[in-house]
């Protein structure tokens, strides 16, 4: 399975997938966190992840945003690699904890 996006910090990794969406992650930050573990790559529909998420995870995946946006600074703040610009369709592949 292959999905284009673009990077905006490099890196190689592997992990479990954490998806967080509007609906999920607003009101349930601190459940989430918890959840969250440094094996963990975060799927992103939502455009601002928390900072302390970023600092925690593995990795980002988003399916919005760009080389400036608020994920891919986070990112290169926190040295975590990403990619950015995802389609939608990758929620249809992909699952927490895949």
């Amino acid at each position: 399975m292959e999905f284009a996006g673009i990077t905006v910090s490099a890196g190689k990794i592997r992990g479990k997938i954490l998806i967080l969406c509007e609906e999920n992650y607003c009101n349930n930050i601190d459940e989430i966190y918890s959840r969250c573990t440094d094996e963990h790559i975060l799927l992103l529909n939502c455009v601002k992840p928390h900072p302390a998420l970023v600092n925690r995870c593995a990795g980002l995946l988003a399916i919005f945003g760009g080389v400036n946006s608020h994920v891919s600074i986070g990112a290169r703040e926190h040295g975590k690699p990403a990619i950015v610009n995802l389609t939608e369709d990758i929620l249809n592949h992909l699952k927490d904890e895949d």
